[in-house]
């Protein structure tokens, strides 16, 4: 019999599984209003410190360090967009350029390494091994009575004496 103790433990997993498969469908369910809420809680944990600095050190009133600090972080953000579109717009402009050095490159690592060379020999080490295994493969099989009357009927075939 199961005694109390198991049977609140198998209790206990069942309803742990159950749980977490509860919560992994509510996370994925409420992910279109769950990633602004943490993306803001983010923002407030980095901002917190920069507008108590502007309330102790520069003696700033509250509200007016809140619109500051908003006001950097928004100009920080407006950057950080600035420089990834030019990059992306750089990056677009001269793809074919970037193809043909990455061809270029390719190129001189192949001649650079002997790759048809290095293939050739790893088929031929496969190709010598495979024919190990399968001829070690033979000679190690277990062999049936008939097999061995057969070898030995095969090795007395000659005119020597037995």
């Amino acid at each position: 019999m199961i005694n109390k103790e198991t049977d609140l433990r198998i209790q206990t997993v069942c309803l742990a599984i159950l749980t977490i498969f509860a919560v992994g469908v509510s996370l994925f369910l409420l992910r279109g209003i769950l990633v602004p809420f943490t993306m803001a809680a983010f923002l407030t944990l980095v901002l917190i410190p920069i507008v108590e600095f502007f309330m102790k050190r520069l003696r700033i009133g509250r509200p007016v360090a809140l619109i500051l600090t908003m006001f950097i972080g928004g100009m920080m953000i407006f950057g950080a967009s600035l420089v990834i579109t030019r990059s992306v717009n750089d990056f677009s402009d001269n793809v074919s350029r970037y193809e043909q050095q990455f061809t270029k490159l390719i190129e001189r690592a192949q001649a650079a390494l002997p790759v048809e060379q290095i293939m050739s020999l790893l088929s031929d080490e496969e190709e010598k091994s495979d024919s190990a295994d399968s001829s070690s493969d033979v000679d190690t099989a277990p062999q049936s009575d008939d097999a061995i009357s057969d070898e030995h009927v095969v090795e007395n075939t000659d005119d020597s004496p037995v």
